[in-house]
């Protein structure tokens, strides 16, 4: 979807599904133009309701949704141009009439439009029809004298209710009137509002109300303002009579309120009720911000009964708020102000119930990134903003970074680690009808659990009480409808529903000294790995009932690290991966029925070189070696091929193609600890593999058979999540439980082991956010990452007064000890507890910037915390503290904190705007000044070395390479020389660039050092204000201005940049700059940036030929029905050309989202229909491959290479970052 929406509604039979209101800010959407079009996709049944979206690019868009042939959920959608050239800012103001025949818009200003709508029958017979679905009959614009405040339809009298009612209140010279339209259903909307009505003055106490609330009864209406609540009636009959009653809001405000004025009310819903019961009387649910929630009971005489206090919803609550029905009550759904919402049940003569929790966007205002350090790092500069180019070398094992940002306000506000992947909701598993019996391996024994429907009562069974071998360790089981087939390292168990047999592996040998070691199990096929003195054998059985047949023996060199069974060329097949003299084999022997080999015994010998020709991209560390093989799981079998997915010891998991000719394979690398791979997949769905290793869980999804070489086209990472707990459990061993718990859709159940813990998931099917809150208790305003601390650092304001607070990342918990530096009769330093540092714990002061210094001096060095901010209008203030941790005992055992107190201050005489250091001082820049502040080793205090006056205040300071970038407020980005001489004085920075274009500076980032015509040139990202982001260049040569080089215009401003290895363990050692993309510092971090609205963007700096060839793509799709339907066709149906340019700037930027859209529809040869831009599509991605690390496609008249190479290059680009 292209436009914001503005605002929504709903239009549909009120009798049946009672109207829903919704948020008015919904999701940010990229892109704004204009459609005269309509593209829609009518199924055969048509809905009960539609939701209707105002667009900001003036159009109205029907929705509703429908179940497709496969059983997904897809939205079918009909536009409506609004006249926009008379509305500014359309679907601020969105009614519609109680029938659903009215819909009125309103601007910010002083317009409204009315649009007569289609009844829902006539659309169902538009559908049945197979006609174009055209919602609109006819429209009207008006303008009022005055600004429209508010605008409302009020309910009919049910005696007439073709009786349309249109309220407004519309405010002029500081007076507001209520202005009534009233007409009959089917009139003509340019009679009815041929003229502006005149309306009744409000008095003051009504004049800016915060709800105007339609009642059923009387043509009613609740009218809301800060401090008073009333009922306006007779409105029809002359002038309005307002009847004021009280809320039951005794609590000034909760827990949940945030800020120092009373909390307002700010959203309403009308729970469902029997349609007779709202002739004369109606019920509401009105909502403050703060939580509190009223129940109001309204009669046609007297008016207002009763207005109950149903306590709190234990969330913030702005305009997203509803009730929606439930056979035993009311469901309520607050969507929370920037913070989770909540899901309530509301029984008869109960108290409110929470039943659940939703998540909701929340603004960010600061990010960190959270990394491991590694011998390589460890003596390396920690604040990547001083050094942008720092050369972190990358182990190939090292965990990804994590980013954390600050988010939510008051109680509710946290520190969120931002994650991207499948989310595994542990004890979140349906119920069941009956138990279930769960076998567990353990090291040395089994177990089997007996888990009651409700997960109540859960009971091991005695040995004795079952058929099965509990004393030794199991190693494969299978449960099918016909028997239970148990293996263990002693015995082979088949229970059938009349008999069962229990072989001992010795017993099978003739050998006492016998083990099984491994073993694999596929329908009545049982495959054994059994070590004796003599060395290893492979040994295949047939169960026929309970009774076993050996069918083959192999011996094998070496030592069988893996097992599995399968099919091959159209006969059984036996995998086996063993280790001999740290050689890596994976051995195959196939055998008919009968036990005769199909085709000789083969194996592949897994080396260097077969590693690096199954990885799309060599590591980044150079040559790596494969560890034994870990397990083997049957992927794909066809008549002529198979398809195996591998574990190894070393982190790599293969997908192997084998066929009687030869075989391919296509590798990942999921760390340094063995990788095990376990089928989640059931009979006859698309194959899904589970990996675990120490560190990371993830999915392989999306398997391709008709790729070279056959491969998984999605990874994604999984996150097990457990509200009660929020460390994150590391899993040993996956398996599905479907056929024991139902399994709702779109989701899969899963019995985890973590440790000696039994974690039962629901684990989703598709990638999405997947947040960790760790909650502060106040609002976060600062966050940063202290890896000499392994602590978080952050900002949290409470009532208005700031305090730093230091947090494990892995546990959340709180680590911050607060002291006061002094001394003790002898002298000696000591310190005493306290609530706060000092110069912190005052109301009204302000923390603007915390940074972390790496302070030298001496041959010594000593990291400190640097804060700065505002303690009165015209005074700042600049903090170094200094942070220590310590190491305590309590009785659960040992446990670390951190000891901060206040080392220096400096107060200034403005307020600090940002604040940057390098290894000798700090930089502050308050009001227009700019101070480098170094420490006096003789007093130990900050002392003046260097200064500078700005034509603007400094948003955003940082260093890089020894001078001093400042991306100001009005002025752009300057760069400055703090270290030369300069001839306005000794103590004067010098001014090196500037740019020529006075921008709203935001923030800036570093972003490469390049050579361009022998000079050394380096680009810089400069965000401001206005959703846009500037690439501009600097050069080695003093005095020149900042160029230009490239533009992007963004759905939200990015508040903050920073740069880190996010992406997963298997993209971090092998994604390295290719395909025209340029590497933002040596050792190839990835830049994200943080937007106000939530949002996180990656961002990618481009050859020139690679912007070619993914903007060719990105105009193309732009024009397409299927990738940009509610935006193509003003693109499509002008003089289209898709050929890039290079002016204006902003057509530099290629928006991934968009190319995001056509990689998964997978639609390149429909864009490339046309001939003349097929032709263009391959000279372009010709030059783009030219002089890369692969074959470039043969030239001819055949497209697959190329195509095969685009989806390639795409999947590079927009490989996930987190």
């Amino acid at each position: 979807m292209g436009p914001s929406s503005a605002h929504a509604t709903d239009h549909g039979d009120t009798e049946e599904d009672v109207p829903v209101k919704t948020e008015e800010d919904d999701t940010e959407m990229a892109g704004v133009n204009t459609s005269n079009f309509v593209r829609q996709d009518i199924p055969g049944q048509f809905p009960q309701n539609l939701l209707i979206l105002a667009l900001e690019n003036g159009m109205l868009l029907f929705l509703y949704v429908h179940q497709g042939p496969a059983g997904n959920w897809e939205f079918v959608s009909s536009q409506h141009p609004m006249p926009r050239n008379r509305l500014v800012h359309p679907g601020f103001h969105m009614t519609i009439d109680p029938s659903s025949s009215y819909l009125t818009l309103a601007c910010v200003e002083d317009h409204f439009i009315t649009f007569e709508l289609e009844s829902m029958e006539n659309l169902r017979l538009q559908c049945m029809r197979g006609h174009r679905l055209k919602p609109v009959r006819s429209s009207r614009a008006r303008g009022m004298s005055g600004i429209i405040h508010k605008i409302e339809y009020l309910h009919p009298s049910p005696e007439n209710d073709y009786h349309v009612i249109l309220l407004l209140i519309v405010v002029k010279d500081q007076t507001s009137r209520l202005v009534l339209y009233e007409w009959e259903q089917g009139d003509n909307l340019r009679s009815v509002f041929a003229g502006e009505r005149g309306g009744h003055k409000l008095a003051d106490e009504y004049r800016l109300p915060l709800l105007i609330i339609p009642l059923t009864v009387r043509n009613a209406f609740l009218i809301v303002t800060e401090n008073i609540t009333a009922t306006c009636t007779g409105i029809l009959q002359g002038s309005p009579s307002f009847e004021p009653f009280e809320l039951e809001d005794k609590l000034p405000s909760t827990e949940y309120h945030d800020g120092t004025v009373k909390p307002l009310w700010t959203s309403w819903s009308r729970p469902y009720r029997e349609y007779q019961y709202h002739t004369d009387h109606d019920v509401l649910y009105l909502a403050r911000e703060d939580g509190l929630l009223n129940l109001l009971d309204i009669s046609e005489d007297p008016g207002v009964e009763v207005a109950y206090n149903m306590g709190s919803l234990e969330c913030t609550i702005d305009s997203a708020f509803t009730c929606m029905y439930d056979t035993v009550g009311d469901v309520l759904i607050a969507g929370g102000n920037c913070c989770p919402g909540t899901i309530c049940s509301v029984e008869p003569r109960r108290q409110l119930e929470r039943v659940g929790t939703i998540p909701n966007w929340s603004p960010a205002i600061d990010i960190a990134i959270a990394w491991e350090p590694t011998r390589e790092t460890e003596e390396l500069a920690r604040d990547t903003r001083n050094t942008p180019l720092l050369d972190r070398r990358r182990s190939a094992f090292r965990r990804p970074d994590r980013v954390f940002v600050t988010s939510g306000r008051g109680k509710l506000g946290a520190v969120t680690e931002l994650r991207h992947g499948i989310q595994a909701k542990i004890g979140q598993v349906a119920e069941m009808e009956e138990g279930f019996l769960l076998l567990l391996s353990l090291p040395d024994r089994s177990a089997i659990i007996h888990f009651s429907e409700d997960f109540e009562d859960i009971i091991e069974r005695e040995h004795h009480t079952v058929p099965y071998d509990l004393l030794s360790r199991t190693l494969a089981a299978q449960d099918t409808d016909d028997a239970v087939i148990q293996v263990t390292t002693s015995f082979i168990v088949v229970v059938t529903s009349s008999e069962s047999s229990r072989k001992s592996v010795q017993e099978i040998m003739g050998d006492s000294t016998a083990t099984i070691t491994y073993a694999a199990i596929q329908g009545n096929l049982i495959a054994l790995a059994v070590h004796s003195q003599s060395g290893f054998v492979i040994r295949v059985f047939m169960t026929d009932g309970a009774m076993l047949s050996t069918k083959a023996t192999y011996e094998v060199d070496g030592e069988v690290t893996c097992l599995a069974l399968g099919r091959l060329a159209g006969g059984i097949a036996v995998f086996l991966g063993t280790l001999q003299a740290h050689s890596v084999t994976l051995a195959t022997h196939t055998l008919n029925e009968l036990g005769a080999p199909t085709i000789a015994p083969w194996s592949i010998e897994f080396g260097a070189d077969t590693l690096n020709a199954s990885m799309d991209r060599l590591s980044v560390d150079g040559p790596e070696s494969v560890e034994a093989l870990t397990s083997i799981i049957p992927v794909n079998e066809g008549p002529q091929q198979t398809t195996l997915a591998v574990g190894t010891r070393s982190g790599h998991v293969f997908t192997i193609r084998m066929q009687a000719g030869g075989y391919e394979t296509h590798s990942h690398k999921f760390g340094a600890s063995p990788a095990q791979v376990f089928p989640i997949s059931g009979p006859g769905e698309p194959s899904l593999i589970m990996v675990c290793n120490n560190f990371h869980l993830a999915v392989m999804t999306n398997f391709s058979a008709d790729d070279q070489p056959a491969r998984f086209r999605s990874l994604h990472r999984v996150f097990p999540t457990d509200p009660n707990d929020p460390i994150a459990p590391s899993i040993n061993s996956v398996a599905r439980i479907h056929r024991q718990i139902p399994e709702e859709v779109g989701t899969l159940n899963l019995a985890m082991i973590a440790g000696n813990r039994i974690l039962f998931t629901q684990l989703e099917r598709q990638p999405q956010p997947v947040p960790r809150h760790i909650p502060v208790g106040g609002t976060p305003t600062k966050v940063l990452y202290s890896s000499r601390l392994e602590a978080l650092v952050t900002v949290v304001s409470g009532s208005g007064t700031p305090s730093l607070h230091f947090l494990d990342p892995e546990t959340g918990s709180e680590l911050s000890r607060p002291v006061k530096e002094t001394k003790d009769e002898n002298g000696e330093r000591k310190f005493v507890d306290t609530d706060y540092i000092d110069c912190l714990g005052a109301p009204g002061t302000r923390i603007i910037s915390l940074s972390d210094w790496r302070y030298q001096h001496g041959g010594r060095t000593w990291e400190w915390i640097v804060i700065a901010g505002k303690v009165r209008d015209d005074e700042g203030l600049l903090l170094i503290v200094s942070a220590e941790p310590e190491r305590y005992h309590t009785a659960e055992g040992p446990s670390r904190r951190v000891r901060f107190w206040s080392r220096l201050k400096r107060v200034v005489e403005a307020p600090v705007w940002s604040v940057t250091t390098d290894e000798h001082g700090v930089f502050i820049c308050f009001g227009l000044n700019i101070h480098y502040l170094q420490v006096n080793p003789a007093d130990k205090k900050l002392r003046l070395v260097k200064e500078f006056e700005l034509l603007s205040p400094a948003a955003w300071m940082q260093v890089v390479d020894g001078r001093l970038h400042v991306a100001t407020t009005k002025h752009s980005l300057m760069v400055l020389d703090y270290k030369g001489e300069s001839t306005l004085g000794e103590n004067q920075m010098v001014l090196l660039h500037s740019d020529p274009v006075a921008r709203t500076g935001n923030h800036s980032i570093e972003v490469g050092s390049f050579l361009d015509k022998e000079r050394l040139r380096s680009i810089t990202m400069l965000s401001d204000n206005s959703c846009g982001v500037h690439g501009l260049w600097s050069t080695s040569s003093d005095d020149e201005p900042l160029k230009l080089v490239f533009q992007a215009q963004l759905e939200a401003s990015v508040r903050r940049f920073t740069r880190g290895h996010t992406r997963p363990p298997w993209e971090l050692a092998t994604h390295t700059p290719r395909f025209g993309c340029i590497q933002s510092a040596r050792d190839t971090p990835d830049i994200l940036g943080i937007s106000l609205d939530g949002s996180l963007r990656h961002f990618t700096l481009l050859k020139k030929e690679a912007w070619l060839f993914l903007r060719f793509v990105q105009n193309l799709a732009m024009a397409s029905s299927t990738i940009c339907p509610h935006t193509y066709p003003s693109i499509a149906h002008g003089d289209f050309d898709p050929e890039p340019q290079l002016s204006p700037k902003h057509r530099m930027h290629v928006d991934g989202d968009i190319l995001q859209r056509c990689l998964d529809q997978r639609i390149l040869e429909n864009l490339m229909s046309n001939p003349e831009h097929a032709s263009r599509f391959r000279v372009f991605l010709q030059a783009l491959v030219d002089n890369q690390d692969m074959p470039a496609p043969q030239r001819s008249d055949d497209n697959a290479e190329y195509f095969k190479l685009a989806y390639r290059v795409l999947e590079y680009y927009l490989a996930p970052v987190l």
